[in-house]
């Protein structure tokens, strides 16, 4: 069963904070050189999430 009420959700959550910073960043028709944890595709380019220290070595620029 799929739980839909907000409220029940919120209740059960089990957040974990990951140990290490991740940043965000949009690519425009560039290569990609870092492994995302998360991608998505707009108008202005590709929105990567990926680890921080990853991001700023590929020369990319974010802030956590």
């Amino acid at each position: 069963m799929v739980e839909s009420d907000l409220k029940v959700l919120l209740a059960t959550m089990e957040p974990v904070l990951h140990p290490e910073p991740y940043g965000i960043a949009v690519r425009a028709g560039e290569a990609l050189r870092v492994e995302p944890f998360a991608t998505v595709a707009e108008a202005e380019g590709l929105t990567v999430i990926a680890p921080l220290a990853e991001m700023r070595a590929a020369g990319m620029v974010s802030d956590p």
